[in-house]
C-alpha cells in the first residue's frame, strides 16, 4: 500500500525527517503488491529522466537532492522486495516479489553504468560546498567508475549481463534453501557425539 507521510509533530523523528509507512511490506497479495513495485519502479525512472533533463549548470539542488530520493525510493524497492521473497508465507507473493527485486536490480545496474549521469556528477562543482557534501560527491564518483561506468559500450553491456545473472543465480540460491525441507533422524543422543551442544 503507498506509503503514508506523518504530519503531526507527535510522529516526527528527532532530525525532524517525516516518518512513512513501508511501502511494499503490507501489499494484500501479489496482484496489488506488483501493481505497487510497478509505480515505484516508475517513479524512480522518472526521476532519472528529470535529472538527466536538467542542463547547466549542476548544482546540489537540481542533480544532488533530486539523486539521493531517486536512491532513497530505489532501495525501499529492493528492500522490502528482497524481504517479502524471504519471508512471505504466500508462493504468490513471494514469486512477485522475486520478480520485482530482480527489475530494481537490473534498473541499479542501468544505474550505476549511466554515462549521462556520471558526466553530470563530473560537471557538479563542490568546491563551496562544506566536507560532507564533498565526500558523499567524491563517493558518488568513485562508485560509478568502481561499476565501470567510464567503459567503452561493449564492456558495460557485458558487466549488466553479469550482474543480471549474478542477481538471478543469487536469488534461485536463497530459494533452494528456504524451500529445501530434508530432515534427518537419529536414534540417541550418542548419534550426535561430536557435535555443539546446541
Amino acid at each position: 500500500m503507498p506509503a503514508s507521510r506523518a504530519t503531526a509533530e507527535g510522529d516526527r523523528r528527532p532530525d525532524a525527517s517525516p516518518l512513512t509507512a513501508p511501502r511494499y511490506l503490507f501489499a494484500s497479495d501479489a496482484e496489488s503488491l506488483a501493481k505497487e513495485a510497478a509505480a515505484g519502479l516508475a517513479e524512480c525512472r522518472q526521476r532519472l529522466e528529470e535529472i538527466l533533463a536538467r542542463g547547466r549548470p549542476r548544482t546540489i539542488e537540481n542533480l544532488l537532492v533530486p539523486y539521493d530520493r531517486l536512491l532513497s525510493g530505489l532501495s525501499e524497492l529492493q528492500g522490502q522486495s528482497r524481504f517479502l521473497f524471504d519471508v512471505h508465507p504466500d508462493a504468490a507473493v513471494r514469486e512477485t516479489a522475486d520478480k520485482w527485486y530482480q527489475e530494481a536490480e537490473r534498473f541499479a545496474t542501468d544505474l550505476a553504468l549511466n554515462r549521462p549521469l556520471y558526466d553530470a556528477f563530473v560537471d557538479l562543482d563542490v568546491s563551496q560546498e562544506d566536507p560532507e557534501t564533498k565526500y558523499a560527491v567524491r563517493k558518488i564518483l568513485r562508485d560509478f567508475r568502481l561499476a565501470g561506468v567510464d567503459r567503452d559500450a561493449a564492456t558495460r553491456e557485458r558487466i549488466k549481463g553479469l550482474r543480471d545473472e549474478m542477481t538471478a543465480t543469487g536469488q534461485d540460491f536463497d530459494r533452494t534453501i528456504r524451500e529445501d525441507e530434508r530432515s534427518i533422524q537419529v536414534d540417541g543422543a550418542a548419534d550426535l557425539a561430536g557435535l555443539p551442544a546446541d
